[in-house]
């Protein structure tokens, strides 16, 4: 079977080279997976996904075979490989008390819009990102905080921001952050410094936006990440 290329496929063309047997789900599933090994994993390392579905290849498998035995496909996203976006978790998921009450349905509102804003940016933009080599690991933080804070600066009242003093203190920290980038801590104490600032400042830039309140920075980089991930 030809080499099959999955950049820039639709859900349509996948489909129909599935129903003319030009391509297998496994196949698809291979190469996504070869595809997130060469660039999360190794490379421009954007390190954008937690964890892979490590069944991802027996769930594809088992696609094949039903579409063999029916001919038909098993629903609207048979064989579609796809990436669920997270922002933490309450601590009753997956518990007895997970129930739908818990849900926060106007932060998953404003999340997914915020979300959606940013994929759009990335999609319309002319220029695509260049990925580069990073020489300070240690201030990914701050970079992200930083696209995050400007996306959010550039249409606050789209993620229910309309106080003008949060858009205040919000444009104060991100002239901070980008201090920060320009001359970086060079002892101890100013990296401990630098932790606590871009840590308070996380808890609260996902209260503005209606997130979840993070122990650490890894959300806000996937965040970041995941305006290259979308290019």
């Amino acid at each position: 079977m030809p080499a099959f290329d999955v950049v820039e496929c639709t859900i349509a063309d996948l489909h129909a080279a599935y129903r003319a047997g030009q391509v297998t789900a496994r196949a698809v599933t291979q190469a996504y997976l070869e595809r997130i090994a060469a660039y999360d994993r190794r490379g421009p390392y954007l390190n954008s996904l937690i964890t892979v579905n490590e069944h991802a290849l027996t769930v594809a498998d088992a696609l094949d075979a039903s579409l063999q035995a029916t001919g038909d496909l098993s629903g609207p996203l048979h064989g579609v490989p796809v990436i669920f976006f997270g922002s933490g978790s309450p601590p009753e998921y997956h518990t007895p008390a997970d129930e739908i009450g818990i849900v926060g349905f106007d932060k998953l509102e404003k999340i997914t819009r915020h979300v959606a804003l940013m994929t759009a940016d990335v999609a319309n933009d002319d220029t695509r990102p260049a990925f580069v080599a990073d020489p300070q690991p240690q201030l990914d933080d701050a970079r992200a905080l930083i696209a995050l804070g400007e996306v959010v600066l550039d249409d606050p009242s789209s993620l229910g921001i309309d106080d003008p003093v949060l858009v205040g203190i919000l444009e104060g920290w991100l002239a901070d952050l980008k201090q920060y980038l320009a001359h970086p801590p060079t002892t101890d104490q100013q990296w401990e410094s630098y932790e606590r600032f871009v840590k308070s400042i996380i808890t609260t830039v996902y209260g503005f936006i209606g997130g979840a309140d993070p122990s650490q920075g890894a959300a806000v980089r996937a965040r970041s990440s995941l305006l290259c991930a979308c290019a």
